[in-house]
Order: C-alpha cells, then sequence, then structure tokens
C-alpha cells in the first residue's frame, strides 16, 4: 500500500503541479472517476478549483485506493503504519524522499516543488500560454506565474551560449 500510495502522489504532483498541501487535504468525495476530474478545495487562496485528471493519474489513485486502509475520515493519503492517520502536509517528504534516490541530494527545496516547476517547465516547453499555466498551478494573478519563466530565460542563455559563434 505505501508504494501505491507513494506513487499516485507522485504522478499527481508530477503530472498536474499540484502543492503538496493540496494534494494532502484531496478527499475521496473529491475524485470524480466518470469525468474523470479532481476537485481542488485547498488552493493558495482560498481557491477552489475542479480540474482534469490525468489517465495515469486517475489509474494510479484508483490503484491505492483499492489497498488503502479502512479508515474513518475522507482524507485520501493515509500514514503506512500505525496508528493510521492523514498523512497530511508531511505528503512533501514523500516527494523529497523519491527524487533524492533518484537525483541525490543535489536538488533544492522540497521535492513536491520540484515536481511543480517541471510541470511548469513542461507546459512551457509545449508553448502553453502563461495565463494557461497560472490556471492549471492554482495562481491568481500572472505575476506569480512569472516565476516559471525564469527557467525558460535559463535555457535561452544555454542556446546563447551554445550558439554565439553563429550569431
Amino acid at each position: 500500500p505505501a508504494g501505491k500510495r507513494d506513487y499516485a502522489i507522485l504522478v499527481l504532483l508530477a503530472q498536474h503541479g499540484l502543492r503538496a498541501r493540496e494534494a494532502a487535504c484531496l478527499r475521496i468525495s473529491d475524485l470524480d472517476f466518470d469525468a474523470p476530474s479532481l476537485l481542488l478545495r485547498e488552493r493558495k487562496g482560498g481557491i477552489t478549483q475542479r480540474v482534469p485528471l490525468s489517465r495515469r493519474a486517475k489509474e494510479a489513485l484508483e490503484d491505492y485506493l483499492s489497498v488503502r486502509p479502512v479508515f474513518g475520515r475522507e482524507e485520501i493519503f493515509l500514514t503506512a503504519q500505525a496508528p493510521i492517520h492523514p498523512l497530511g502536509i508531511r505528503l512533501w517528504s514523500v516527494a523529497w524522499r523519491h527524487l533524492e534516490k533518484c537525483f541525490g541530494p543535489s536538488l533544492p527545496g522540497h521535492g513536491s516543488y520540484v515536481l511543480r516547476h517541471s510541470f511548469a517547465k513542461a507546459l512551457l516547453d509545449r508553448g502553453a500560454r502563461l495565463s494557461d499555466i497560472g490556471t492549471l498551478l492554482g495562481h491568481r494573478s500572472l505575476s506569480s506565474t512569472l516565476t516559471y519563466t525564469r527557467i525558460a530565460t535559463e535555457d535561452l542563455r544555454e542556446v546563447a551560449a551554445n550558439y554565439a559563434d553563429f550569431l
């Protein structure tokens, strides 16, 4: 169950750009596997938003829920050992632990934010508009989303350095 839980967490963070707090607060009733979508109640700034659920996230959540311990509360993600209780904000450490295994201790910040920035960068690389990226990330203002444009600036610097002789 812990492995299936961790996989579901990582897929949600990576494919939906969720903050750890947003994933930690998800309830079973927030999931609509028929649509498929999920309701994000705990977005920053008090925003509630229904977002499409990727096929991989849907499958990972269904797989985890099939082995999730029986528990009297609705939070999806639970601790793996007794006493069972909601994982809560410690969910960020799940992402951190798995990313550290893959990449070593060199990653900055919390694992959940590395995945969030990677999600935004992937959208930016595919030509998504900043306003659309901001909507998916739950930002109220474009200035919050502009943080992710620094990634593109660094990419441009690398291109300029590698191809300066051709210019």
